[in-house]
């Protein structure tokens, strides 16, 4: 049971740097938004342990190669709006209706770094029930705990740096992140 949830959490670090950047330029996190970024985890984890060792050999690439391309999509419309001056909304702040359409931006790539980690508790026998219910309150508390955290403890960044720019930022941690695991992945099958 300590390693799904220890692997729950470790796949809910994005949710943190996306919670501690909307944090960071003072936009709300939604609880509505933020539960459908986490069901959507939850979803992606449930799937992903359901399908344990026969995803393990396909699907931890892909999934890692489109969260990286998301990412870095994400990061580079993030960079360009803050170029060009368009507006000061941040795309991680999910709009000012919290819109689904806005959440799902964000949780696609974000379930689809989950994938990988769902996969490997499900080739380690983890039940897909506990993945999934795990995910989903890991990825909730976590962004949830990143957006205290950003709010609170940072909020002098958010007034001297201009959030798209800590955003693209982030995205493009993430990006990098995944591009890691996926060279990873690759050498290690080599």
């Amino acid at each position: 049971m300590w390693y799904a949830f220890l692997l729950a959490c470790g796949s809910s670090t994005d949710n943190f740097a996306v919670g501690a950047s909307l944090g960071i330029s003072h936009r709300p996190l939604r609880a509505t938004a933020n539960l459908i970024i986490s069901l959507l985890n939850a979803a992606g984890a449930f799937v992903a342990a359901a399908g344990g060792h026969l995803l393990g050999e396909v699907a931890p690439t892909l999934a890692v190669l489109f969260a990286a391309l998301i990412f870095g999509y994400l990061a580079a419309d993030e960079l360009i709006a803050w170029q060009r001056g368009d507006g000061a909304e941040s795309s991680l702040s999910m709009g000012k209706s919290g819109s689904v359409r806005d959440a799902l931006r964000i949780a696609v790539p974000m379930t689809l770094n989950n994938l990988a980690g769902g996969v490997a508790g499900g080739a380690a026998g983890i039940d897909p029930r506990t993945a999934g219910t795990l995910a989903l309150l890991a990825s909730y508390f976590m962004m949830k705990l990143g957006h205290v955290v950003g709010e609170f403890l940072m909020p002098s960044l958010g007034r001297h740096v201009d959030t798209r720019v800590v955003s693209g930022a982030i995205f493009c941690g993430l990006a990098l992140s995944q591009a890691l695991q996926l060279l990873d992945v690759q050498f290690s099958v080599v």
